[in-house]
């Protein structure tokens, strides 16, 4: 979804109290609201908010949870590392 305005344009900020009691009583939008919400701060789904992120521009997380910027183990690499078998030998 893209948006471009024909002219200048006004961006007008509101508190968030304010914008739910606007929200609440229309029963649908105040679901969508909580909806995208719950999935961007439990699942970490950005993705209907259409941001990037800003180190690799992808739509799939935000800067918090970049791969390119924060190191992320791979748990089956260093579970597979524990399970490294060595000849015993026995002594004499």
């Amino acid at each position: 979804m893209g948006v471009r305005s024909n002219g200048f344009s006004k961006l007008l900020k509101i508190k968030r109290s304010d914008f739910i009691s606007i929200v609440h009583p229309i029963a649908a939008e105040y679901e969508s609201f909580c909806m995208v919400k719950d999935r961007a701060l439990f699942s970490n789904d950005v993705q209907p908010l259409h941001l990037n992120c800003s180190a690799c521009n992808e739509n799939s997380h935000d800067e918090t949870y970049c791969p390119v910027t924060h190191f992320t183990a791979r748990k089956d690499k260093i579970i597979g590392k524990g399970h490294i078998s060595f000849p015993i030998e026995e002594r004499n």
